[in-house]
């Protein structure tokens, strides 16, 4: 090092916060090149909780909203004594889960599948999860955490259920008793899951012969594509049964969100990009339309609508799923035609031509409010609509990519 060398100055803050919009499970703060004034506020936004944390001990747990610092906890957050960590409250959706090696009737077998999940309990999260730990964990290091304590309880459900592994995969009913059974336990972590689906693994362990595999399990196999209906058929599956397995999960008071609506799409995508190796504007077009008509507000309505023009440009099919939607949400050819003739024209005009014959995104919001439906009504427009464009969408780009499927 040279005699004249300095060391880099710290960024001064005066705010404590994350404003990282992804969806992760936590945000440890990270002081490293930070020097915190001795004023700084802890800011917490929507959805998120802010905790102090030191070895495992939970100090304060902060709700939304901007909260002064003691000079006392400056010092000590400064000098890692005390770790911050920014908890969010939403939803997390489609997490794959995997049971390797669970032995059944003597016999050993890989079972994996997705969830959704949220931390409902905050308390409890910091005490039994967070707090858990003598060093400060990283984002990567707590959401493995999280996989592992939710796939252990998981294992152990499958394995006392007593029931046979094709039965289980298959078995709506007994999917949903042991969805109950599962977040019994994890809510000793204060997390709660949704959206369980459980499949057969189809590729196993090293250790296994492939001789030795089918000795004891016939794997599922996936669903035979040859045609353009059965393709369809597959993805009108798909919805209906995310939305039923969301639906036996709610109480009787509970209704059908736009979170809700969100983790059906994004099971469908997943499923279409490993299909397609790509999502396809028409099927990408067909989910933000979907999710326009459970979308609670104008504002948020109008976000999947733009959301559905910036991809829809020069989609020839475009049309087959906006008539496909029209005729589940009841539109007049008057509607349809000028609503079609939108997105023609914003495809051919480019972003300057959102307005096409005095009609803009937000007058197409309009035909998207529905205040006089209750939200089952509400629930069943949306996951029609999106059967129904999904399977135009499907039509429309069959032959250009049926060569995958063969």
């Amino acid at each position: 090092m040279g005699l004249f060398d300095k060391k880099p100055k710290k960024e001064i803050i005066n705010e404590i916060k994350w404003t990282d919009e992804k969806a992760v499970v936590l945000f440890p703060f990270d002081c490293a090149e930070r020097e915190i004034a001795p004023s700084a506020k802890l800011v917490v936004a929507e959805k998120q909780v802010a905790v102090f944390v030191k070895i495992y001990n939970v100090l304060n747990i902060y709700e939304t909203g901007t909260h002064p610092i003691k000079t006392s906890d400056i010092k000590r957050i400064q000098e890692e004594e005390v770790y911050v960590y920014f908890v969010t409250t939403e939803l997390i959706p489609i997490v794959r889960w995997r049971t390797p090696n669970v032995r059944f009737k003597s016999r050993e077998y890989d079972f994996s599948g997705t969830y959704s999940f949220q931390i409902k309990d905050i308390q409890k999260f910091t005490d039994n999860i967070l707090a858990n730990s003598d060093v400060k964990m990283s984002e990567s290091d707590l959401f493995k955490k999280i996989e592992d304590f939710i796939n252990q309880i998981i294992c152990k459900t499958i394995f006392d259920s007593g029931k046979t592994v094709d039965n289980f995969s298959s078995d709506v009913n007994l999917q949903a008793v042991a969805l109950e059974t599962i977040n019994k336990e994890i809510t000793k972590g204060g997390i709660e899951i949704s959206s369980f689906d459980p499949q057969i693994e189809e590729e196993y362990d090293e250790v296994y012969s492939p001789k030795q595999v089918i000795s004891f399990i016939s794997p599922k196999k996936q669903q035979l594509v040859t045609s353009c209906t059965d393709l369809q058929t597959k993805y009108s599956t798909i919805i209906n049964k995310t939305f039923s397995t969301l639906m036996a999960n709610k109480s009787k008071d509970d209704v059908f969100t736009l979170s809700d609506g969100e983790n059906i799409v994004t099971a469908l995508l997943a499923v279409v990009k490993k299909d397609y190796k790509k999502i396809p504007p028409e099927i990408k077009v067909a989910c933000d339309l979907s999710l326009a008509i459970i979308a609670p507000s104008t504002l948020e309505k109008t976000k999947y609508i733009k959301s559905a023009v910036g991809v829809a440009g020069g989609v020839a099919g475009i049309g087959m799923v906006l008539g496909a939607l029209g005729t589940v949400l009841g539109w007049g050819a008057g509607v349809l035609w000028s609503i079609k003739t939108f997105f023609v024209g914003v495809s051919l005009g480019g972003p300057t031509a959102l307005v096409i014959g005095g009609l803009t995104i937000a007058g197409i919001a309009t035909y998207f409010a529905f205040s006089k439906d209750d939200n089952a009504t509400l629930a069943q427009k949306f996951k029609e609509a999106l059967v129904k464009q999904t399977e135009k969408a499907v039509e429309t780009t069959w032959n250009q990519y049926k060569s995958r499927f063969e």
